[in-house]
């Protein structure tokens, strides 16, 4: 008897934490499906400028957490190691934000299932984005490289 009533408590306690992370989810579901995350910082913010630092970051063994619960502390940790401030600080908290939400896609723990096929959808969009880029630019340099041949 007393076996099952734990299995209640601790499903009841799971159902909490999944319940918590979909309220997260909502919460941040703006900055999840931004296309562009540059337009959700705050003064002129830049994506790229956290990649560097981020990266350094996460090879001193701060893995990017794929729930949102842990997301308080993890970007503290980020913005003090960094030492950032005001605005710059703020735009990490989006910057972390943004690849928990790309954590939780790769890892498939994004609970709600519209959010769910929301964010799947911006980032198909946003990775035919990157690859049309990459195949302009790839152009542009082999008429380049034939313009300077011609000369």
């Amino acid at each position: 008897m007393n076996t099952e009533i734990k299995i209640l408590s601790d499903t009841s306690l799971a159902m909490e934490a999944v319940r918590n992370e979909v309220a997260l989810e909502h919460q941040y579901k703006q900055i999840g499906l931004a296309l562009n995350i540059n337009n959700v910082m705050l003064a002129g913010g830049n994506f790229q400028q956290f990649t560097r630092k981020y990266s350094s970051f996460s090879l001193k063994g701060e893995t990017t957490p794929s729930s949102f619960s842990e997301l308080g502390s993890h970007i503290h940790k980020f913005v003090e190691c960094s030492e950032y401030e005001g605005d710059k600080a703020t735009n990490a908290g989006i910057y972390v934000i943004s690849k928990i939400w790309l954590k939780k896609y790769d890892s498939a723990v994004i609970f709600d299932p519209v959010i769910r096929d929301e964010y799947a959808n911006m980032y198909r969009v946003k990775k035919e984005k990157t690859q049309l880029h990459i195949a302009v630019n790839r152009q542009l340099k082999e008429n380049l490289r034939i313009v300077l041949r011609l000369g």
